[in-house]
């Protein structure tokens, strides 16, 4: 048997964390830095201040939920029988 068994759970977090987490983390800031941005009226000041906060916080968040979602996706995917394709 190979050793090379890397569809696990351990994979759906990795994805999780990598790909959707993060990408939608960076994407959500930059939109939140936009609407600061001209609610101020071009105050850069304000948009340092959205995108310092949201830029430590939010990945965390995001990595965090959407790691977690994965794990269970990928586990559930081993769990369940795929049906034949007709």
């Amino acid at each position: 048997m190979s050793k090379i068994k890397t569809w696990g759970i351990r994979t759906g977090i990795g994805a999780g964390l990598i790909a959707a987490g993060m990408g939608f983390a960076a994407l959500e800031t930059m939109g939140y830095g936009l609407v600061s941005f001209m609610q101020s009226r071009g105050d850069i000041l304000i948009l340092q201040q959205v995108l310092l906060i949201r830029g430590l916080l939010s990945p965390a968040g995001h990595a965090a939920w959407t790691g977690f979602v994965c794990a269970v996706l990928w586990r559930e995917r081993e769990r369940l029988p795929c049906p034949a394709p007709e």
